[in-house]
C-alpha cells in the first residue's frame, strides 16, 4: 500500500517513519522490517532502517534530480503477519529564485 509521497532534494538524507499503530491487532508489534528502493538508478539509497514496536522509521540518501523511487518497507509482526508499505519519494533539485 502507498503510504505516502515525498520530495527531496538529492544532497538531502531525509527520515521517514511509517506508524503501524492503527494496522496493528491488540498485542501485536513489529518484529522486523526491511527496506528495497526501486527506480530507473540505483543512486537513491535507505543506509538506515530501524523499529519500534509500533512503528519503522528509515533514511533515504541522494537520488538522481527527476528520478522518481520507491521506497518498499517489508514489515514482519509477532503474528507472523508481513505488511508491504511504500513510500514514493521524487529526488529534485530545488533551484533558488
Amino acid at each position: 500500500m502507498i503510504i505516502g509521497r515525498v520530495t527531496k532534494q538529492p544532497a538531502e538524507v531525509e527520515s521517514y517513519t511509517d506508524d503501524l499503530s492503527q494496522d496493528l491487532d491488540v498485542g501485536e508489534t513489529v518484529t522486523n522490517a526491511t527496506a528495497a528502493v526501486y527506480g530507473a538508478d540505483a543512486l537513491l539509497t535507505v543506509p538506515a532502517i530501524s523499529f519500534t514496536a509500533t512503528a519503522v522509521k528509515f533514511f533515504a540518501a541522494g537520488g538522481t534530480d527527476q528520478v522518481p523511487y520507491s521506497a518498499e518497507l517489508t514489515i514482519t509482526t509477532s503474528t507472523g503477519r508481513v505488511l508491504v508499505d511504500e513510500v514514493v519519494i521524487q529526488a529534485a533539485k530545488v533551484v533558488a529564485p
